[in-house]
């Protein structure tokens, strides 16, 4: 489900993936949802301590803790990459991705959203989703989806 426009105005805005291989492609997208996925689960945990809405808190302590779990997804899926453990990959980019839509719908819950929370959240599970197409059409022997 890779949003298409999504797709192009990221790739466009980082001239450098012009001259990527895929696999160094599918590297550098993952390097970036880890950076994002770190800074969000940060921006998170201080959402959790400074806010008094209950809610809002329980929200936020739920997004810290997808997203740390997504820490490791993201590092292991470097790894799977590196050593062409694709079904590795797969699951670990899908399931960071599945925190990433999950967190975004509880976000949707928070009294006063915070946009560009829900912007970095959306960029996570896009990213992903790019990854996976990476994965499945160019870098996996059988190709199942393309």
């Amino acid at each position: 489900n890779v949003n298409a426009s999504f797709c192009y105005e990221f790739m466009k805005s980082y001239p450098q993936i012009a001259t990527m291989d895929i696999s160094d492609l599918a590297k550098f997208l993952i390097n970036y949802d880890f950076q994002k996925t770190l800074d969000l689960m940060k921006h998170f945990q201080s959402l959790t301590n400074s806010t008094t809405d209950r809610s809002s808190k329980e929200s936020y302590k739920i997004c810290s803790e997808l997203f740390s779990l997504g820490i490791h997804l993201l590092e292991s899926s470097l790894k799977a990459l590196a050593t062409n453990d694709y079904d590795t990959l797969d699951r670990n980019v899908s399931d960071m991705s599945a925190y990433a839509e999950e967190c975004g719908s509880e976000l949707s819950s928070v009294i006063k959203p915070i946009p560009q929370l829900l912007k970095g959240v959306s960029i996570v599970e896009n990213v992903g989703h790019i990854v996976l197409v990476i994965l499945e059409c160019f870098l996996r022997k059988e190709k199942t989806f393309c």
